[in-house]
């Protein structure tokens, strides 16, 4: 973004040459002189040039802005479209094991129509309970150790029991170094 620069207030600017104006006898305000007039313009033209400027800034932040954030958009769907492209299941949990991100294959899997209804919850809000217990178990084990880990467990896609391979790993998130979880799992066969 570009850098603003500091001018002084309109209002400092038109008090100034009104107080020049001021000190003038009354008589001599009446029929303002050409000094006085082209003093005025003058003022005028300096408070235009500084409404102007101060147009010009904000356009040019509010272009910067807007592609700023057509290009982040832009990623977004680049990384949507690969993360709902994959055959298998991905997702980003927090500390608490809630939901951060997840691929549409995912939320489809347990029944959702969207993303957004996966985001935020805990895998007890949308799994069977045993399983909702052995992923949050091996969430905290693999923040605790902070080492990645594969892992074959089963889980339900559209409703069936299904032996999957998962890769869990610790991912730093923010600044903090406050981990999360992320990983995908891939179906082995169909468990009866």
């Amino acid at each position: 973004m570009t850098g603003k620069r500091s001018s002084p207030p309109l209002s400092n600017l038109r008090n100034a040459a009104e107080a020049g104006l001021a000190g003038m006898p009354r008589a001599a305000r009446a029929a303002p002189s050409a000094e006085e007039l082209l003093h005025e313009l003058q003022v005028r033209q300096i408070e235009l040039e500084m409404q102007n400027e101060a147009l010009r800034t904000s356009l040019t932040d509010s272009t910067e802005r807007k592609q700023l954030v057509d290009a982040l958009t832009e990623r977004e769907h680049y990384q949507r479209a690969l993360l709902d492209n994959f055959p298998f299941l991905v997702w980003l949990k927090d500390e608490n094991s809630r939901y951060l991100a997840v691929n549409r294959p995912l939320a489809e899997s347990c029944g959702r129509a969207s993303i957004d209804q996966v985001i935020g919850k805990t895998d007890f809000e949308l799994w069977p309970q045993d399983l909702a217990e052995a992923y949050q178990a091996d969430d905290q084990a693999i923040m605790a150790s902070g080492k990645s880990r594969i892992i074959e467990e089963l889980a339900e896609i559209g409703g069936k029991r299904v032996w999957v391979e998962t890769y869990k790993s610790p991912v730093s998130v923010d600044e903090l170094n406050r981990y999360a979880v992320a990983g995908p799992h891939r179906p082995h066969r169909v468990f009866s």
